[in-house]
């Protein structure tokens, strides 16, 4: 196989000098809008962008904008000879372009340098190929991403006047004024007093749910997931999970609706009431727009490939990983800068498709007396405080007892109350505290103390 030949990248000269002789024309009319949204580098000739800058740089400067304010401010700079001299910078302000063509030249330009950005991306991933620690999966999911990326550049245009913003923001107090506290803003989880607290899975949020190991929070987030999907089934939900299989996760989720004792599905002991309900409940569950990836230890490219690619064929509402401290890193990445990287792509893609993420984590072993946990006991590294917009952590102070040994005070052993103590650590824009929630494990159901309301 023969080596790639080398190609002039692509450009269109005559529409960079289009564009610039443009703004020589109108300054005041076009200069604005390219300072704006125009970035040097969708121009490929130096001389052109050296030009483009001095005219935007004398523009900001002076509010106007001719030949002789320019040459000067180029000679001043030393910059004159990059520019391809007095002569050059004379023809290009002294060329009469229609300036009705202004925004055709302009969308040339941007497609020329969306392929030099493509070509770009095409040498990295050929460079990362030929690298001594390659991975065809990685390499493709960093392609993926990276031409995802691309895509979507300029698809929106987030340029947006104080009017428009402060005119949503009023729509958006309201709503919250009309509602009176009921959950408006994200998703509700199914639990009160965490609604109350956190106003919804709101978009772009990362939202970390962490625990030691045994302690409920993949039933948790599976409860949250059928809880929204019940209420909408017209949501979108894409879950990985790491640790089971998607089937297993399933079966959780079936037992869970139907109020069937878990055991069951291993035995399959169901009576004749049980198994209607468990039917019933996978009627539901396969109606629902919830998709699956267990890819065991995928990197924060992959699920965000994955996400993209579901969002350009549906809506999606929500994002559950579970869970972090599986996720891969970079080959010979050490472990905390693995985690760092992951936690800071999950937040992104948040932020990039408008959904709230939901992200699962370990705590460290709790050595202390009662076990409760603290944003200190987060594994790993101090980013994932950094970057959650809320932190929720699980403690079930008689099940800690119970794994650690100990006994009643009559010396008998403890049973499990159910009393699953929410400690919401970090809330952007909102209270902290603790709540208490009721979780009954035989059915992975968690439900609110008060009524004893359960969701599933």
């Amino acid at each position: 196989m023969s080596d790639f030949e080398p190609r002039k990248m692509p450009s269109s000269l005559e529409a960079e000098e289009g564009v610039v002789s443009c703004l020589f024309r109108d300054p005041k009319g076009l200069i604005p809008g390219a300072l704006a949204d125009m970035p040097p580098g969708v121009f490929h000739h130096f001389a052109v962008r050296t030009v483009f800058e001095a005219v935007c740089a004398v523009f900001e400067k002076k509010s106007a904008c001719d030949l002789l304010l320019v040459t000067q401010a180029l000679m001043d700079a030393g910059k004159l000879d990059d520019a391809g001299g007095a002569g050059e910078v004379t023809r290009l302000a002294t060329l009469e372009p229609d300036t009705a063509n202004y925004a055709h030249y302009v969308a040339i330009l941007r497609e020329k340098h969306k392929l030099r950005e493509a070509v770009g991306i095409a040498q990295r991933m050929l460079g990362a190929i030929h690298g001594p620690d390659c991975q065809w999966r990685t390499v493709l999911e960093e392609a993926s991403g990276a031409l995802m990326d691309l895509q979507r550049e300029g698809s929106q245009d987030r340029l947006r006047s104080a009017k428009t913003v402060a005119m949503e923001a009023m729509q958006e107090l309201e709503g919250r004024m009309s509602s009176r506290g009921s959950v408006t803003k994200g998703l509700p989880t199914g639990l009160a007093e965490i609604d109350r607290a956190l106003q919804g899975l709101s978009p772009g949020d990362l939202v970390t749910i962490a625990a030691t190991p045994g302690s409920g929070k993949s039933s948790l987030a599976l409860n949250i997931v059928a809880h929204i999907t019940g209420l909408n089934p017209q949501a979108g939900v894409m879950m990985f999970p790491m640790e089971m299989p998607d089937r297993d996760v399933m079966i959780r989720g079936l037992m869970c609706g139907a109020g069937v004792n878990l055991t069951k599905a291993h035995t399959g002991m169901f009576s004749e009431g049980e198994l209607k309900r468990v039917l019933q409940s996978g009627a539901q569950w396969a109606s629902r727009r919830v998709w699956f990836d267990d890819s065991p230890s995928v990197t924060h490219h992959h699920i965000m490939a994955r996400c993209r690619q579901v969002a350009s064929q549906c809506p999606l509402d929500l994002v559950v990983v579970d869970h972090l401290h599986r996720m891969a890193g970079r080959p010979g990445q050490e472990d905390q800068w693995a985690i760092a990287e992951n936690v800071q792509g999950l937040k992104n893609l948040a932020l990039e498709l408008r959904v709230p993420v939901l992200l699962l984590c370990q705590l460290k072993k709790i050595e202390r007396p009662g076990g409760r946990p603290t944003v200190g006991d987060l594994k790993g590294t101090n980013k994932i405080y950094e970057e959650s917009d809320k932190i929720l952590l699980l403690h079930r102070p008689r099940y800690w007892a119970m794994q650690n040994g100990k006994k009643g005070e009559d010396g008998e052993p403890l049973e499990d109350d159910g009393i699953c103590e929410v400690n919401i650590a970090k809330n952007r824009n909102g209270p902290v505290g603790e709540v208490k929630v009721k979780f009954l494990g035989e059915f992975t159901k968690f439900g609110d103390l008060e009524g004893d309301r359960m969701y599933g």
